[in-house]
């Protein structure tokens, strides 16, 4: 499943008085994420994800994702615990335009992005069966 999210920021928006988009999302595994900033940004949009009171997105707190036109995007391994559901937050310094930060989220079946996972499942199933005691 893909999810895209986008916020415009108004100018002048702080850091606290950061706005807050939830982003809601199916049950899963994220494996791919991407955050665009387009032209016109300059560095001065900024953005982080978080899941709950924990920031996620970038993974050092004290730091957010703010670019000039450049998509960051990378590969992830982050099992979504219910409900599923991220929250985007985003602030802009620049004291004249409103910027548009958009994200993109691709979620898979657990066992699609770690298949070892099912044979374990499957293994403990069989042990069952066969009335296996270590």
């Amino acid at each position: 499943m893909d999810y895209k999210y986008e916020d415009t920021v108004p100018a002048n928006t702080s850091k606290t008085n950061m706005r807050r988009l939830k982003m809601i999302l199916a049950p899963g595994v994220i494996h791919r994420v991407a955050i665009d900033f387009p032209a016109g940004c300059l560095y001065l949009a900024h953005a982080t994800i978080w899941d709950g009171e924990h920031q996620v997105w970038p993974t050092n707190p004290e730091e957010s994702y703010n670019f000039e036109k450049h998509t960051k995007e990378w590969n992830e391994y982050f099992p979504l615990k219910p409900p599923a559901e991220l929250e985007l937050r985003t602030w802009n310094l620049d004291d004249t335009h409103a910027h548009t930060i958009r994200v993109a989220i691709s979620i898979l079946p657990p066992e699609m992005v770690a298949p070892w996972l099912s044979l374990d499942k499957l293994a403990e199933q069989l042990k069952q069966i066969i009335g296996y005691v270590p």
